[in-house]
């Protein structure tokens, strides 16, 4: 058992700043950014609040733990769940760090 557990609290403390960086990022926006701004865009269940929803996830340089806070926040302002989840998978597979270890990996 204990095997296992060293990688993962291993793991889980090299993760871990990055999940309130998010959640302080999500309070920020909340705070700052009118809805009215953006859940317009996204409300709605059809494709063009999926595609705005994707074009706002892919320049945030947020890793797949630091985005589940801003995806929920999305969701619970009232965005659709096409856009809440084209919003998660596009923040976390399409930023400048998942992109350059891609690169490195496949050079």
């Amino acid at each position: 058992m204990i095997n296992y557990l060293n990688p993962f609290l291993l793991f889980f403390n090299m993760m871990a700043p990055y999940l309130p960086l998010g959640f302080l990022i999500a309070g920020i926006l909340k705070v700052y950014v009118p809805k009215e701004k953006y859940i317009g865009h996204i409300a709605k269940p059809n494709f063009s609040s999926v595609l705005w929803a994707t074009f706002a996830g892919i320049p945030l340089p947020f890793c797949s733990c630091g985005v589940i806070p801003m995806g929920s926040m999305l969701n619970k302002e009232g965005a659709s769940k096409g856009a809440t989840d084209s919003f998660l998978t596009s923040t976390s597979q399409t930023n400048i760090h998942s992109i350059m270890a891609t690169y490195s990996l496949l050079r």
